[in-house]
């Protein structure tokens, strides 16, 4: 919403679907994702506090204590639910981050991204996924094993590509060549081939497809003020462009300046108006390189 200054106008607005407690912190996180523009279906949980996440930051190191609270009470029930049924009818990219397997019950049955995957490929959806942390890829290898199939975008930093290539048993050594062995995996869609996009902080950019790993240098960015929030303003601005059918270059190219926007504020905030623009001119030139690079 934010990206294409629709703040919730769009005819593809983002939506978000979670859990809350009813306290002072629920009211809070209701209010600002209502006027950031994301429409969003934000379930109360009796008895849960919502959930919360200190950030300690000194330079460009930081330190997260995060108390997930009523977060950890989603389950597969409430995507029945009339409204999140709604919200789900209108997505063409369903996307969930691994803090979403920390979840209550988890290891029973259908857990909610499995289901939601299911979903997606029952109603010919994308589906894209954020790995989040090591610990997750670790603690819940299980769980990944079952989603892998399903996953048409993988994101993830190199510490967290390592930590999903040891869960998974794979041989390989580096976070590229993890990227590299999660796009050639089993999927349940063959037709939509998988995509792994590796970030590397102020290092290039790197992308495993089907058919090649790409590069992309990352722009200089000062002052670096605050880095929380750079990897998922990363997914959201690429997932932006994916939905408008914009090119791999121009998803990254979008990917890349948000992400250099938030680390310019102090928490986890944008500007007023963004200033990307990706012409018609950009997505000429990025569509006849990618020709030309085919043909070599």
């Amino acid at each position: 919403s934010w990206l294409h200054g629709r703040r919730g106008l769009s005819s593809r607005p983002a939506c978000f679907v979670g859990c809350i407690g009813h306290d002072r912190y629920g009211g809070m996180l209701s209010h600002e994702v209502a006027r950031s523009g994301v429409q969003a279906f934000l379930l109360q949980v009796p008895g849960a506090p919502t959930g919360m996440c200190a950030c300690m930051i000194s330079g460009k190191d930081r330190c997260l204590v995060a108390r997930p609270g009523a977060g950890r009470c989603f389950s597969a029930e409430m995507f029945e639910l009339p409204e999140v049924r709604r919200i789900l009818g209108l997505s063409r990219v369903l996307y969930f981050e691994g803090f979403f397997l920390n979840l209550e019950g988890v290891e029973q049955g259908d857990f909610p991204a499995l289901w939601l995957a299911k979903y997606a490929l029952s109603n010919d959806r994308l589906l894209a996924c954020n790995l989040s942390a090591p610990y997750l890829c670790a603690q819940y290898t299980a769980q990944w094993r079952e989603l892998m199939p399903y996953l048409d975008y993988i994101f993830g930093n190199e510490s967290e590509f390592l930590a999903l290539g040891e869960a998974m048993d794979w041989k390989a050594t580096t976070a590229r060549a993890v990227a590299e062995t999660c796009v050639g995996a089993p999927k349940a869609n063959p037709r939509v081939p998988r995509t792994a996009v590796l970030t590397r902080g102020s290092c290039s950019t790197i992308v495993a497809t089907a058919e090649q790993t790409r590069e992309f240098p990352t722009p200089e960015v000062h002052p670096v003020k605050d880095t929380n929030g750079a990897g998922d303003a990363f997914v959201g601005g690429f997932l932006s462009q994916l939905m408008d059918g914009v090119s791999l270059s121009g998803c990254i190219r979008a990917a890349q300046y948000v992400a250099s926007e938030v680390v310019r504020q102090k928490g986890c905030s944008f500007p007023d108006t963004p200033r990307f623009r990706y012409t018609l001119v950009d997505r000429l030139w990025d569509r006849a390189a990618d020709v030309l690079r085919k043909g070599r």
